[in-house]
């Protein structure tokens, strides 16, 4: 979808879903694997035989307009935003093939001019301390130097610290949000999405002005994994959403790095040492992942 084009007839389809049941509705997936087409759910609701929701999910289905569907879209038009599904050409394929693929991605930048592979997901902390943020910053530049998109969740922390070293060093990064693309989450971060979004992608399967919810980003931890070729993990406490991200990236068949801890008995690294004890691959430089990479 572009900036003055008519909506595309599947593309209002989700819309309606979306607006309907909630973007992030695991019951969007249900339907679509009963029905397969979004219109055909909508033909269904028209006849009567929709099956399989409650009585309030019909009528919120039903009660979804023409205009309501026509405001959004218009609105992410005058951002600069733009919306696509899992039936348009420039849908990533590895958000396709995951297991609770969104029906829909918003996104700041333009999609269809970035290379999303080979790419690492660089994910941490957002109370890092100096030695993580610091190693996070140093191979985020030089995988970057080297062509490797760089993909993190946009907290602050280690996610901030991977996203502006990408970009410091030329490369491409991308941004995946747990609120709307126009929330100013973290706050006072827009400057960043900006730089984003002129060398990468900022993506979130929110509708735009949405708040962050505190459950949207063990959510959104699954297209951060799905995205990626591999997950490093940079600095991991016993109980951390970071680690929520490398078991979405395990369930998936990726590749989990973890950097070494530089002191084994900080409990701010136990996830950390949990990982590396589980089979994770120890990292002491870029070289270890772009070695991995290349085997690939």
């Amino acid at each position: 979808m572009k900036s003055g084009e008519l909506m595309e007839a599947h593309l209002f389809y989700r819309l309606w879903l979306a607006i309907g049941l909630g973007p992030v509705n695991r019951r969007i997936r249900w339907l679509l694997d009963k029905y397969i087409f979004p219109e055909a759910i909508f033909e269904a609701l028209q006849e009567g035989s929709l099956q399989g929701l409650s009585l309030n999910e019909l009528n919120s289905l039903k009660n979804v307009t023409h205009r309501q569907i026509e405001h959004l879209y218009k609105s992410c038009i005058e951002k600069g935003i733009q919306i696509y599904s899992p039936d348009d050409e420039a849908f990533p394929i590895s958000l396709s093939e995951i297991d609770d693929p969104p029906n829909l991605i918003f996104c700041y930048g333009n999609l269809e001019e970035i290379h999303i592979k080979p790419s690492i997901a660089i994910i941490g902390a957002r109370d890092a301390d100096d030695y993580a943020v610091s190693a996070a910053e140093r191979i985020s530049a030089e995988l970057s130097a080297k062509g490797i998109t760089i993909i993190s969740g946009f907290a602050r922390g280690i996610d901030s610290a991977a996203h502006r070293a990408a970009l410091d060093s030329g490369g491409q990064t991308i941004a995946v949000l747990g609120c709307g693309i126009s929330y100013d989450y973290p706050r006072n971060s827009r400057g960043l999405k900006e730089r984003i979004a002129q060398n990468g992608i900022v993506i979130s399967e929110y509708f735009p002005s949405s708040d962050p919810k505190p459950e949207n980003f063990k959510i959104r931890n699954r297209i951060v994994s799905g995205l990626s070729d591999g997950i490093l993990v940079i600095q991991a406490g016993e109980r951390s959403g970071t680690l929520n991200t490398a078991s979405h990236g395990l369930s998936q068949g990726k590749d989990i790095f973890v950097l070494t801890p530089h002191d084994i008995f900080d409990d701010g690294y136990k996830g950390s040492i949990g990982l590396l004890r589980d089979g994770a691959i120890p990292v002491y430089s870029s070289k270890d992942i772009l070695n991995n990479l290349a085997e690939h």
